[in-house]
C-alpha cells in the first residue's frame, strides 16, 4: 500500500460507507477530497506538476487508468491565484463545466 493510500485510506472507508448508505438518492456521485501539502504529500503534488498551491482539480471516474496518460489534463486543473475571487459559486461552476453536471 502506497504512502498516499495510507494516508487517506481511512477517508476513503467512511465516504464509501456513506456513498454506499445513499447511493439511490443521488443521480450521479460526487466525491470532494483535499490533500494538504507536508513534507510527506509533497512528492504527489511534483507527480501531478503542482509545484505551488492551492489547485482546485476535477477528474471523471475511471476503472482503470493508463500510466502513461496524464492523470489530470491541463483543462481539469485550476490554479487558484491570490488576486482571484474563487466563492463557492465559482468553484462549482469549474466543477460543473468540467464534469458536465449540476453539483
Amino acid at each position: 500500500m502506497t504512502l498516499l493510500i495510507r494516508t487517506v485510506y481511512s477517508e476513503f472507508e467512511s465516504v464509501v460507507y456513506s456513498y454506499q448508505k445513499n447511493k439511490d438518492k443521488v443521480q450521479r456521485p460526487v466525491f470532494f477530497g483535499v490533500l494538504q501539502y507536508t513534507k510527506e504529500t509533497h512528492r504527489h503534488f511534483i507527480a501531478h506538476g503542482f509545484k505551488t498551491v492551492p489547485y482546485l482539480t476535477v477528474s471523471l471516474q475511471k476503472n482503470q487508468r493508463n500510466e502513461a496518460e496524464e492523470f489530470y489534463k491541463e483543462e481539469d486543473k485550476w490554479f487558484v491565484r491570490q488576486d482571484e475571487i474563487s466563492d463557492a459559486t465559482k468553484i462549482l461552476e469549474f466543477f460543473n463545466k468540467r464534469l458536465g453536471s449540476n453539483v
